[in-house]
């Protein structure tokens, strides 16, 4: 991690006749010279400023270029924007740190340097923020999941009051939108490494995707329980009454655990439809 430094460049010690630190609002000095400083203000953002004489001279020094002075700072200035939320204080430090040892390398016209420590603190960043994004993400499917789980285990627990006064349909109906949330779940948690997580997305979208994602996997699993109770998918395994409950619980899982089956679950319906639209009647 970037440590801060004091340059004798001008002078050495932290010149304090030179910058007011209470009117620059100053919590950590990253460089300090006679001519230019470089710090990180109360509100944890770093800045900096410059000496009129520094700026007039600089104009006139050779390996000062605007563009690259231009696009350092320019850069700084957009990665500065980036949010804060769910990163820890140290972690924000250390990319404040970085970004600051970039303008640093910008005022003593080290450009190259400068821009390389910039994309250093750029990558940094995006590191951070995709952990945070894929913390968020599955801590919230695994939240939206406990609802479901909890009801249909209640409802197991008391399936015989529940089949009583509600009809076994609807008990294994309920179940079913249970394990499909727990199948959605599943499905988040096996492919996370595949995902692509938005790390500049705000918290609660994350919890929103998260929440939508595993309703849709109860209403897939509800869906492919329908679908094999009527015998429309694998009717060659429900030829047992015995096994019914089973294979529309096991199908229930495995659907809630993508969307694939589910969309050939629709057109197996649509299909379906067609079929029973075209057959003819019987005379009665």
């Amino acid at each position: 991690m970037p440590e801060a430094t004091v340059d004798d460049n001008g002078g050495a010690g932290d010149h304090a006749e030179i910058w007011n630190k209470e009117r620059l609002r100053c919590r950590e000095v990253i460089n300090s010279t006679s001519r230019y400083i470089v710090f990180i203000n109360l509100d944890d953002k770093v800045r900096w400023e410059t000496t009129r004489q520094f700026d007039r001279v600089r104009t006139s020094d050779e390996r000062h270029s605007v563009v690259d002075h231009d696009a350092i700072v320019n850069n700084c200035t957009l990665l500065l924007a980036a949010p804060r939320e769910g990163l820890s204080p140290e972690v924000w430090r250390e990319y404040q740190m970085l970004l600051g040892q970039a303008l640093t390398c910008c005022l003593k016209n080290d450009y190259v340097n400068g821009a390389a420590i910039l994309e250093g603190g750029r990558q940094f960043m995006r590191a951070r923020s995709e952990e945070r994004s894929r913390f968020w993400y599955l801590s919230a499917s695994g939240v939206s999941t406990l609802p479901p789980l909890v009801l249909g285990l209640l409802l197991w627990a008391g399936r015989d009051f529940v089949e009583r006064v509600l009809g076994s349909d609807f008990l294994w109906l309920a179940m079913a939108a249970t394990l499909g949330s727990v199948g959605a779940l599943l499905s988040v948690i096996l492919r996370s490494g595949k995902l692509n997580f938005d790390s500049f997305a705000a918290k609660r979208l994350h919890y929103l995707e998260a929440g939508s994602r595993i309703v849709a996997g109860a209403i897939s699993g509800m869906l492919v329980a329908f679908a094999v109770k009527y015998r429309i998918v694998l009717g060659g395994l429900t030829a047992d009454p015995g096994m019914m409950n089973g294979i529309m619980m096991l199908g229930a899982l495995v659907g809630g655990s993508g969307e694939r089956l589910a969309s050939s679950i629709i057109s197996t319906f649509e299909g379906a439809k067609v079929d029973i639209a075209e057959r003819p009647v019987s005379a009665r």
